[in-house]
């Protein structure tokens, strides 16, 4: 009975362990440049008060409120993490595309449109790199899988990346 006990704490303790090194992984790859270009707000109580608050410092830094906040200094100082918008109003599947490029396809996405990513740094997020198209104006694209692409423009004055081609290459 006492070394099932034994074995049954164990088996607990070393569950609680792993848990705990996954969580901490969690949060340490979210650090750094996780969110964005970060602008001091001055304080910001609630979420409320960020929602009023944020949009307008990251539109006056020519940039998107990415929808996150932090406290920096105790009633004193918060930031707004500003980055880029992603625009999907002219996304267009021009084929049916494998499961891995549509999971490259969405944390691709995911960087620009809640990190605040640029396009090239959400390209080298996915382990690819961004490649202008020869002989086209503003457009480009990165490398989903073997023959899956994904084309886009982007308006780097304005932090904008508008989705176009999803699919086989242009």
């Amino acid at each position: 009975m006492s070394t099932n006990f034994n074995q049954l704490m164990k088996k607990r303790f070393l569950l609680s362990l792993s848990s705990l090194l996954v969580c901490s992984s969690a949060v340490v790859g979210f650090s750094g440049k996780a969110f964005g270009r970060e602008f001091n707000a001055g304080p910001i109580w609630n979420n409320g008060h960020a929602r009023t608050v944020c949009p307008q410092l990251c539109t006056a830094n020519s940039m998107w409120w990415n929808g996150n906040w932090h406290t920096t200094v105790y009633r004193q100082q918060s930031v707004c993490s500003c980055g880029w918008r992603l625009e999907l109003s002219n996304e267009r599947f021009t084929r049916r595309i494998t499961q891995a490029s549509l999971w490259k396809y969405r944390d691709f996405k995911t960087a620009i449109s809640h990190r605040g990513l640029s396009p090239y740094e959400a390209a080298n997020q996915v382990g690819e790199t961004v490649k202008r198209l020869r002989g086209v104006d503003n457009l480009y694209e990165i490398r989903l899988s073997g023959g899956d692409r994904v084309t886009f423009s982007i308006y780097g004055q304005y932090h904008v990346v508008e989705i176009r081609d999803v699919g086989g290459h242009t």
